[in-house]
């Protein structure tokens, strides 16, 4: 390349001298660069078109939050690429779309959400899709088996009256003021969180790519049956904890567990609702007390993405200790530098379930 500079200088200077041939040389190299910018531009549109060949080969899914992404990356493999709403760090009861979000959604093959009034914003984004839209919508929770909060099953002991009339207007409106669009409903939606529901999400998300994608049934059933077996492991592992503990209550900050309660038979006591955001009353803050003296509750779970300040408060007063609980909505930063998934995590709750339930 020096040499070709070098050879274009020398031409630049005997072109200044005006001679006839020095001229056609000039020229000559121009015609080379023009050429040789062709070949560099031709080659790279290539590059890029075969890109997008081989990404308009997968199935483009969108999924509302990170458990719905990993089981859907883990059952889709190769066959899909696969994108999260809800970026790593974000709590995802704060979480509201952006339109760049919502444009994701409507060029996509599929958009996967949980439902059960988890996601309070999707109502707003299916009622703009057109009727004519090609992306498929699927409701991965519909025909699980899902927990109503007047259900008793779940041996949750927190109280459904969380606050006055006057009090929940004025939740709602910070709710409204601060952006958060995660829906009240009367169904409890911490499906994941359980071994045993979360093999039936699985289940539900398997048969979604097979409808959208037949031609591929061996390959996400495969993977499904791969996935399923290690979701096993983890349910028994929770069976022979739960058979080797001393206690069945435990006291969380966040009501997240009532699937895990529910299934293998615990009995869970939160200081918030079901979302975060729902604090205690006064009266509620005094039975949670009781209820950690009468059982002789030592230590407080709180979570990951949330602040564990209030948590940390009773636990000082009432001389606990405090641990964490994952409630799999999301990764951390550093959980996600450490390789961490939402198996790992559910593995990590077996571990800690055991200390407190001592």
């Amino acid at each position: 390349m020096n040499k070709f500079i070098q050879l274009i200088y020398y031409d630049l200077e005997q072109y200044t001298l005006g001679g006839i041939m020095v001229k056609l040389r000039y020229i000559m190299c121009l015609v080379f660069i023009a050429i040789l910018s062709t070949t560099l531009i031709t080659g790279c549109g290539n590059d890029s078109e075969e890109s997008q060949s081989q990404q308009g080969d997968q199935l483009q899914v969108v999924t509302s939050f990170y458990p719905l992404y990993y089981l859907v990356s883990e059952i889709g493999g190769e066959h899909v690429n696969v994108e999260q709403l809800v970026a790593t760090g974000v709590d995802p009861h704060d979480w509201s779309p952006k339109s760049q979000d919502i444009k994701n959604i409507i060029k996509a093959d599929a958009f996967l959400y949980l439902g059960a009034g988890f996601e309070g914003w999707v109502p707003d984004i299916l009622s703009g899709i057109e009727s004519d839209s090609d992306v498929h919508v699927v409701e991965t929770s519909n025909g699980l088996d899902l927990i109503h909060l007047d259900d008793d099953h779940e041996g949750e002991e927190h109280h459904e009256d969380e606050a006055s009339e006057h009090q929940e207007e004025e939740e709602h409106h910070e709710d409204e003021a601060s952006g958060h669009n995660h829906s009240h409903s009367d169904i409890d939606p911490h499906v994941w969180t359980s071994p045993k529901q979360a093999i039936e999400l699985a289940d539900q998300i398997k048969l979604a790519l097979i409808e959208i994608d037949p031609d591929h049934k061996d390959d996400y059933e495969a993977n499904f049956s791969e996935l399923s077996a290690e979701l096993e492991e983890i349910d028994q592992a929770f069976e022979s904890m739960v058979q080797q503990a001393n206690r069945k209550e435990f006291v969380v900050s966040h009501q997240a567990y009532s699937y895990i309660a529910r299934d293998y038979g615990l009995v869970q006591q939160s200081i918030m609702g079901l979302s975060p955001e729902q604090e205690p009353t006064s009266q509620q803050l005094i039975e949670i007390q009781e209820f950690i003296q009468a059982n002789n509750i030592k230590y407080i779970l709180f979570e990951d993405l949330t602040s564990p300040e209030l948590a940390e408060t009773i636990a000082e007063d009432l001389n606990l200790e405090v641990m964490a609980l994952n409630p799999l909505e999301g990764l951390t930063e550093e959980q996600q530098q450490n390789g961490d998934d939402f198996l790992s995590l559910m593995r990590d709750n077996v571990n800690v379930l055991e200390q407190v339930l001592q």
